[in-house]
């Protein structure tokens, strides 16, 4: 957009990212809350929609990945980085806010320790994870 300020720019960008890539994960839900109240401090009318949104591109990130497509990812993440584009610029005040959800959202701290023991015979099969994991057999 022209004249709009850079940095506002890339925070909408790295904000949608995260929020695209966490929305697949089984924080989701966090997410969801989180796009939500962000709305919901512009106007306390759009965050519902807001919420529906972020389950929706959930939806369609999940139905993207059982099809093998990855260029499904990269149209929801401009898809939202137009939507927080827009939220800033009608509100600029909220990128303080953002920035403290993504950064919240995003934390990766340190993981506790797991082990994890198992045992398959026969055609059997074991799939075990620290984290996400996402399995597609074909």
């Amino acid at each position: 957009m022209v004249g709009m300020d850079p940095a506002l720019g890339t925070l909408a960008m790295t904000a949608a990212n995260v929020l695209v890539e966490l929305l697949a994960t089984d924080g989701w839900v966090k997410v969801k809350s989180a796009v939500g109240a962000l709305w919901g401090h512009a106007s306390p009318t759009q965050a519902a929609a807001a919420e529906e949104a972020a389950t929706e591109t959930r939806a369609a990130l999940l139905a993207a990945g059982q099809a093998g497509d990855r260029s499904a990812q990269h149209a929801l993440v401009a898809e939202w980085e137009s939507r927080l584009t827009a939220l800033l610029l009608a509100d600029p005040g909220l990128q303080d806010q953002l920035r403290e959800a993504v950064a919240r959202l995003n934390h990766r701290g340190p993981r506790e320790r797991i082990e994890m023991r198992a045992r398959a015979s026969g055609r059997g099969r074991i799939y075990q994870a620290g984290g996400d994991q996402r399995i597609i057999e074909r």
